[in-house]
């Protein structure tokens, strides 16, 4: 009787250990795929574009405020050029954003066609679009780049004012602030900031006489970040 009782006792004390280790291997097994797991890559960051003018006069409904941009990335190309309407209207331009009456509007330019094209509103309907506002004297755009320009891509700009829209005709429509040639740009990377005592050769155009004072950029920055 007694050997029957040890016998079982082993038995238990065996089975016991058994479970045991096979709980710690199934531990290191549970431990060791953790450790091993795929780790799923950190989303990407948006970048944004920001830009800032400053005008003379609060900024009025009587005027086109735009802002021109070419992401061609081709050396031989000068920048958006202020020509608003003839031939060379819209030169250069790959994408603008227009504001007019409070509403700010937006165009991309894939060919010559598009350029005569009515723009669309830029607001949070658009890919593109991240906030804009107007406030006394200040235009504040920031736009969503990351899938819209390639990194390290020079992104030309002109900043244009006018009493008349981009239209089809030959009549000119005088621009009557714009930054001159040779045009500033601005890299596509997170960190750069420029503004316009960076170019004060480019920047010195200048509304004449002070009935466009509304129309009159006098400050400006670009920058861009991520978020």
């Amino acid at each position: 009787m007694k050997n029957n009782l040890m016998k079982r006792g082993f038995m238990f004390l065996t089975a016991g250990i058994r479970a045991a280790w096979l709980l710690i291997v199934f531990v290191i097994f549970l431990s060791g795929c953790a450790r091993y797991a795929p780790v799923p890559p950190p989303p990407p960051k948006d970048r944004i574009l920001e830009i800032r003018l400053v005008t003379a006069e609060p900024v009025s409904p009587d005027y086109y405020y735009y802002i021109a941009l070419n992401t061609d990335n081709d050396p031989d190309v000068d920048g958006p050029w202020q020509y608003l309407s003839g031939a060379d209207r819209a030169k250069d331009w790959s994408y603008y954003i227009v504001l007019k009456d409070g509403y700010f509007s937006e165009n991309i330019i894939a060919n010559e066609e598009d350029r005569d094209n009515e723009p669309t509103l830029f607001n949070n309907t658009s890919s593109r679009y991240y906030y804009t506002t107007v406030s006394g004297t200040s235009i504040t755009v920031r736009m969503l780049i990351s899938n819209f320009i390639a990194d390290n891509i020079a992104i030309k700009m002109n900043f244009i004012t006018s009493l008349l829209p981009l239209t089809p005709t030959d009549e000119v429509i005088e621009a009557l602030d714009y930054i001159k040639p040779t045009f500033f740009s601005v890299t596509n990377r997170d960190g750069e900031l420029i503004n316009y005592t960076n170019y004060p050769a480019v920047s010195d155009h200048a509304v004449a006489g002070d009935d466009n004072k509304a129309a009159d950029i006098v400050a400006w920055y670009v920058r861009i970040y991520e978020i």
